[in-house]
């Protein structure tokens, strides 16, 4: 089944989304995820190297769903989605790399 990456925005209560997430999990759609702290970006371009503060976040999940739309309403059930945000990406399994496999360079 196809898995997607969850991005969850910072703004709202934290407890009853923790509490969707806990609910998810059991129920086999959540398969990982954490929380997670303050972030950077990078960015590179013509030369310059920029470093500025990434945009805060709530976590982060690994869905499972049959399809985009079913991801998309998967997010939609998590509560405080307004005026929080959930970023939907699609992993690409056939691209993950294996964790007893440390050669990043597999990717492709």
């Amino acid at each position: 089944m196809p898995r997607f990456l969850f991005l969850l925005s910072a703004a709202g209560t934290p407890g009853p989304v923790a509490e969707w997430v806990a609910r998810q999990a059991a129920a086999g759609v959540v398969r990982s995820g954490a929380r997670v702290g303050m972030g950077t970006v990078l960015e590179r371009g013509d030369g310059v190297t920029t470093v500025t503060d990434a945009t805060p976040r709530w976590g982060f999940l690994v869905v499972e769903a049959e399809d985009a739309r079913a991801a998309l309403a998967i997010a939609a059930s998590c509560p405080g989605t307004a005026p929080r945000t959930i970023e939907l990406y699609r992993v690409d399994a056939a691209d993950a790399l294996d964790e007893a496999v440390p050669d990043a360079a597999r990717l492709r």
